[in-house]
């Protein structure tokens, strides 16, 4: 009968240090933690489930049977430890009991030379890693699998913004550390249009049909967009508002954005 490892002291560094965006850089490996996400990855062709670490009190529930069950069929290690020892790997305060290590496939900045998506996203200087997973979500939920950040843009695979992706970060291709200017070089010549996201002063989203091959620009939580991007923007779209506030959370702007894109860009 298959049966769980217990935890030693060395394994449980090597979790730990996940949480570091230089290990994770390093070992090509990310941490993912909950039985919902457990089964995304599990669906997911991007990425490969390498090991697992249960609580007793899982090991023992119908979802960790399932889980062991899979863990068997598949080779996948299995690792076992008391609430304890999860709880300092964990990123919550009351751990689900199921806590994976995953191999992400490695995405080239050269590939994007043969890149001809209709609709891409291009993300600058996001720092709330809850922000970025949230965004990859909707991305996902309307069909864009592109998605490039610029070098100054959190880390993706921070834990936190695996988490608030819920599983969609799996079937994403995310491009790190990609500089402006030679994205710019890339895709001008590809003749896509350069879409940037604004507060105000642009065109308003409603009155906007987005063209063929287009790249939508948005930018960091406080201060919007650089400058730079701005210049070399071929058309600048914003969200019209009603009310008291000052803006909109990132987020929700683009999923809002993104509706109106994918919903218009059926008749383009």
């Amino acid at each position: 009968m298959f049966s769980p490892t217990l935890l030693s002291s060395n394994k449980l560094k090597q979790l730990r240090k996940l949480k570091q965006k230089k290990y994770r850089k390093q070992t090509n490996y990310i941490l993912g933690e909950g039985f919902r996400l457990f089964e995304a990855a599990l669906n997911a062709s991007r990425i490969a489930i390498k090991e697992l670490l249960i609580s007793e009190d899982f090991r023992k529930s119908a979802q960790g049977k399932f889980v062991l069950d899979v863990a068997e069929k598949r080779n996948i290690a299995v690792f076992i430890t008391d609430e304890s020892k999860m709880k300092a790997i964990s990123e919550d305060v009351t751990p689900p009991g199921i806590l994976f290590v995953v191999e992400k496939k490695t995405t080239n900045q050269i590939s994007l030379l043969d890149l001809e998506d209709n609709i891409i996203l291009y993300l600058e200087k996001i720092s709330e890693p809850g922000n970025l997973g949230t965004i990859i979500r909707s991305a996902c939920w309307f069909g864009v699998d592109t998605i490039i950040l610029s070098p100054e843009c959190v880390d993706p695979w921070n834990p936190k913004s695996v988490r608030a992706s819920a599983g969609a970060i799996f079937e994403t291709n995310i491009y790190t550390d990609v500089n402006f200017l030679w994205l710019k070089k890339i895709f001008k010549k590809k003749k896509y249009q350069f879409i940037a996201t604004v507060v105000s002063d642009g065109t308003p989203l409603y009155k906007w049909s987005i063209a063929l091959k287009s790249i939508l620009f948005l930018g960091q939580e406080a201060s919007g967009l650089s400058k730079e991007i701005i210049k070399h923007a071929d058309v600048l779209i914003n969200i019209p508002g009603f009310g008291n506030v000052e803006s909109l959370n990132l987020s929700v702007a683009v999923g809002i954005i993104l509706y109106e894109t994918t919903r218009t860009s059926d008749d383009v």
